[in-house]
């Protein structure tokens, strides 16, 4: 499975400015947006992907307030996520969905002042996976180690 959109090289021009990548995950969702909202998922899938790397490079260089860059990962994660099962890549798809949670996890043990904003955001992740609509238990933010969630393994 591909999880490496951006050439090393990007990535670190990304992570050194956070303007640009910024940029990168603007242009990179709209232009994924756009082409999935036309059926084109193959065409889709590598803008999607850099949008969500560079949501991570955002997420973890701080540069942009922390809410925002939350939702930014988030959102990025379900619409790479949609494109990997509309193109019957259901587990790359939910391995997307693990990545984050297992992300926005590790952030709020880092970030206690901002659980209730990575619960909302782990609450999105979760709804997309078309099951309850509120985050279970075991995947609340004030535990350190989540089990693996059983519906995680297949998105409908």
């Amino acid at each position: 499975m591909k999880l490496r959109f951006l050439c090393p090289a990007h990535g670190i021009e990304l992570a050194n400015s956070p303007e640009r990548a910024r940029t990168c995950f603007e242009t990179g969702l709209d232009t994924g947006y756009l082409l999935t909202e036309q059926g084109l998922y193959e065409e889709a899938l590598p803008h999607l992907g850099c949008a969500f790397e560079a949501a991570e490079i955002i997420f973890a260089a701080r540069g942009v307030e922390r809410e925002r860059a939350y939702s930014m990962f988030t959102t990025a994660t379900v619409l790479l996520s949609r494109v990997y099962s509309a193109l019957n890549q259901h587990e790359q798809g939910a391995h997307i969905c693990q990545l984050a949670v297992r992300r926005l996890l590790s952030e709020a043990s880092l970030q206690p002042h901002s659980e209730q904003a990575i619960t909302r955001q782990m609450q999105e992740i979760y709804r997309y996976t078309h099951q309850e609509s509120t985050v279970p238990v075991q995947m609340r933010v004030g535990r350190r180690k989540a089990p693996r969630p059983a519906h995680f393994a297949t998105i409908h």
